[in-house]
């Protein structure tokens, strides 16, 4: 192809070629920089439009000015071996600028809105481009390819905001301002970057592709060409040149359409995608450049990916503020580390200057981010005042691109980039980084850069955050407030709270619910052996006295109780009458006792607390860990209590979470089926869960036909875009009218019950029989009917005689000595703590798990004890699956 054809015209009118430098130098551009290039080949053999050689799009560079190089010679001439000197290694010992000859705001009163806005866009980045072999079709092209920034080049021209021979602007003062660039010199780009890794890069050109190929291998996520230097080069200049242009007032603000990105290129290693960190390069430049005027610098990062590399350039530096949205997902999310989190936040004099907002999943929309922008961004941003703004746009979090996965619109994207520029006077530069979907970066550039020009921005459909937003933007809050004065809730010392052994509210709220629970129905906790000792566990598991008699049993399943806090508006505090506690659960257990129902209650807490717990923020744990909890412990229930009693029927209730280690236990041991009379289940914001088991391939049937599966209106279940019905593994699926687990219980109540007295009608009929014949032998004996009284109620005079306690130190239930206060099961002398020391170990009046819970309540001196709660390893008596039946005892029906 004769590239002496290729001839563009300039603003000013001159002709430029590819081979000719901006500045209009007798120097050209190495030959074998331009060799290197090819047109992608196509599935229908066409060729592509990622060749650098095609005409589709405007100049590379447009003469705004003369090229002005500081040296400490007089003149740059040829090298002394008469080979042409090559524009994109420039020899200059300080720096390159360039000096733009900008048109004059139209207006003296209005400078700001007068001016125009700048462009950076050169052809010559599209050189480096991935090795044609790997490229066997256009669906194996690598991400980072050349034709982003051309297709976003293209869509600016066809919106008309950019002026090329195929699209003319009818008033030039309503375009861009085209401003050239140029490659960054080593001493700028060795302000961020270490010598040895800008003289790796630079060794590129020397090499073969073969060579290459093999050293790409084991980078990070990059591949290499012999352009690769010059392009990276020409990238990080041409972002110094956008933010030189801003800086100085040239223009108003500024979009440079680079490649190939850099936040990801730390100071001495490539790395996704990345060579040098453009964005770094320009604000460390601007700061030497512009002392006085560009002292604080915000770095906003927009890109799906955190900014490792930008991160770690600005650490410790106090006039760099940077704030990155981005996908991080507990770190396995690239760059695959936990630099990116909410707790990284600076360190010596910068302190504070890094913000994370870190995503815990993807898929994240406009509403998520407009809210983190409201509630973290802006205030954080106004309070640092900062001289330039600088946005590392990566576009891959846009709607559509297939690595990001998020849902965020191009009028998102104007809507931050609006707030942006009232900020700093107005100064703020655009850089692009990532994004991989063609169409949507070419519309999301368009979007900002029509607001860069003064265009209000396109109104948005949505603005609700979801919860994963909501709960990660009052994490980051939470975290944020000790540096910020307009982060609220402020971050309380903890030091005094250290000290005093401060617990946690839902601990407390735990060991409330067990008193309520002893002395309306004389539940007691049941003997758990654990690998750990925490006061969550304290009161875990509750059951009445006659949990395993021959009767119904219902095991319930649930999360700690819902609370409701109001708040103070400027400190967050919460006084303890402004909390209020939901607890529907209750109502079931209520409703189970008083049809005689054996019942057991099991709380699964949302944070296990750390036995050196701080009184700090938690999160709760996933659903994933409190599934594996309640999977854990229900299978030592089961085996250990609830397969050893002579229960007619055995119902199970599962609330959030909890309700997959139910599924769980159903789909491992070959009993419980059999045994399990109906399941119900009440699922809010968690996962529907399905039923599996190996040696059943009829398993869904089962749980379709015994089970309630109430789920939250607006669960995902629900999402019209769903295709398929859901199947029968998930249960019997009915969706709720609520979306509040508490709603949700409140409303299915009925539903519940009615089907727990039609599964017992026929031994309600039984017991009604033994009732009314039983009346009828005690009408007739009296004496006998007393007899009967005092053998099956003895007093607790009578078992304090036996045992030799006084009964004057006893209590109406099973106690230790010394108790008193008539609230269940306490320690002696009334204290928080046993024998040992530990707190709150509470013994039930039931015998170990390997003992018959049948066999009679006793009550044992302090000196008797068991070990208490939490200091075993869980060892079941049985094997999980193995069909937990003690020996000698027949099963139900044989």
């Amino acid at each position: 192809m004769n590239l002496d054809d290729d001839i563009y015209v300039g603003n000013d009118g001159s002709s430029l070629r590819p081979t000719e430098p901006p500045n209009g130098a007798n120097e050209t551009v190495n030959p074998s920089l331009i060799s290197f290039t090819a047109p992608v080949p196509l599935k229908d053999g066409r060729q592509s439009s990622s060749s650098p050689h095609d005409r589709t799009f405007g100049p590379f560079t447009e003469s705004v000015g003369d090229a002005m190089i500081e040296s400490d010679s007089a003149s740059i001439s040829e090298d002394s071996s008469g080979e042409a000197t090559d524009i994109t290694t420039p020899k200059y010992r300080q720096r390159a600028m360039v000096v733009i000859d900008a048109p004059k705001p139209k207006s003296e009163k209005l400078p700001y809105s007068s001016s125009r806005s700048g462009l950076v866009y050169d052809v010559r980045m599209r050189f480096h481009t991935e090795p044609l072999d790997a490229m066997l079709s256009e669906d194996d092209i690598h991400p980072e390819d050349p034709r982003r920034i051309m297709e976003i080049f293209n869509e600016l021209a066809e919106s008309g905001l950019v002026e090329t021979p195929s699209h003319h602007v009818p008033d030039p003062d309503f375009s861009l301002w085209r401003i050239n660039a140029r490659p960054a010199t080593e001493e700028e780009i060795c302000l961020v970057h270490t010598r040895d890794h800008y003289a790796r890069v630079r060794e590129y050109q020397n090499f073969s592709q073969e060579i290459l190929n093999e050293m790409a291998s084991d980078m990070d996520s990059v591949y290499l060409h012999p352009a690769t230097f010059s392009c990276a080069s020409l990238s990080a200049g041409g972002a110094i040149e956008a933010a030189r242009a801003v800086v100085a007032g040239h223009v108003r603000n500024a979009v440079a359409v680079i490649r190939p990105p850099g936040h990801h290129a730390e100071h001495d290693a490539p790395g996704g995608f990345c060579f040098f960190n453009n964005v770094s390069v320009a604000a460390r430049v601007c700061q030497q450049d512009f002392p006085d005027k560009c002292r604080k610098i915000l770095i906003l990062d927009w890109d799906v990916h955190h900014g490792n590399g930008v991160q770690r350039a600005f650490y410790s530096d106090p006039n760099v503020l940077y704030i990155s949205i981005h996908v991080h997902m507990n770190g396995t999310f690239y760059p695959s580390n936990n630099y990116g989190d909410h707790t990284h936040c600076g360190e010596g004099p910068g302190e504070g200057k890094n913000v994370n907002i870190p995503w815990s999943s993807q898929g994240m929309g406009d509403g998520d981010y407009i809210f983190a922008f409201q509630q973290i961004v802006m205030p954080i941003a106004q309070e640092f005042d900062p001289d330039l703004v600088i946005v590392a746009a990566g576009f891959d979090a846009a709607a559509g691109d297939r690595l990001g996965k998020c849902f965020v619109t191009p009028p998102c994207y104007a809507h931050m980039t609006h707030m942006l520029m009232s900020l700093a006077k107005g100064k703020v530069v655009v850089c692009l980084e990532g994004g991989y979907n063609l169409q949507s970066i070419a519309k999301s550039a368009v979007a900002v850069t029509r607001t860069l020009m003064g265009e209000p921005p396109d109104r948005l459909e949505e603005l609700e955050p979801s919860p994963l937003g909501l709960s990660t933007v009052e994490l980051v809050k939470r975290y944020q407030s000790r540096y910020w004065k307009c982060m609220f809730p402020k971050h309380d010392s903890t030091a005094v709270a250290n000290k005093l052994h401060a617990r946690r509210i839902h601990d407390i709220v735990r060991q409330a619910d067990a008193n309520d629970l002893w002395n309306q129905y004389r539940m007691t906790e049941l003997f758990i052996l654990r690998d750990k000792i925490s006061r969550s566990f304290e009161k875990q598991v509750l059951a009445t006295q006659n949990f395993s008699e021959e009767r119904p049993l219902l095991v319930i399943f649930h999360e700690p109780p819902e609370t409701t806090a109001l708040t103070d508006a400027r400190s967050k505090k919460i006084s303890l009458h402004n909390i209020f506690v939901t607890d529907v659960t209750k109502t079931y257990v209520e409703w189970a006792v008083k049809h005689g129902f054996g019942v057991i209650d099991v709380n699964i807490p949302e944070h296990i607390t750390d036995p050196n717990d701080l009184p700090e923020y938690a999160e709760a744990d996933s659903d994933e860990a409190r599934g594996l909890l309640t999977r854990e412990l229900i299978t030592y229930l089961w085996e250990n209590y609830i397969s050893l009693g002579d229960n007619t029927h055995k119902f199970f209730i599962g609330v959030g979470a909890a309700y997959s280690g139910i599924l769980d236990l159903m789909g491992e041991n070959d009993d419980c089926t059999k045994e399990t009379d109906h399941i119900f289940a009440f699922v809010g914001e968690n996962s529907l869960q399905s039923i599996k088991k190996l040696t059943d391939d009829y398993i869904g049937h089962w749980y379709y036909d015994s089970s309630h599966v109430f789920v939250a209106n607006n669960h995902a279940a629900w999402d019209p875009a769903r295709q398929r019905k859901l199947r029968k593994k998930y249960g019997n699926v009915l969706r709720s009218q609520h979306s509040d687990l508490s709603e949700m219980l409140e409303e299915h109540r009925a539903t519940v019950t009615e089907v727990l007295l039609s599964k017992t009608e026929e031994w309600r009929e039984e017991q009604a029989a033994t009732a009314k014949l039983r009346a009828a032998e005690e009408a007739q004996n009296p004496a006998k009917r007393q007899l009967l009284n005092s053998n099956n109620a003895p007093t607790i005079s009578h078992i304090s005689s036996i045992r030799g306690f006084d009964s004057s130190t006893s209590n109406s239930g099973p106690t230790s000595a010394g108790s008193g206060n008539g609230s269940g099961p306490t320690s002696a002398g009334g204290s928080s703590t046993d024998g040992n020391g530990r707190d709150s170990v509470r013994h039930t009046s039931l015998p170990a798990p390997a003992m018959d819970p049948r066999s009679t309540p006793t009550i044992r001196s302090p000196s008797a004890r068991g070990p208490p709660l939490g200091t075993f390893t869980i060892t079941p008596t049985r094997r999980a699956g193995s069909g937990s039946v003690s020996p000698g005892k027949r099963r139900r029906g044989e």
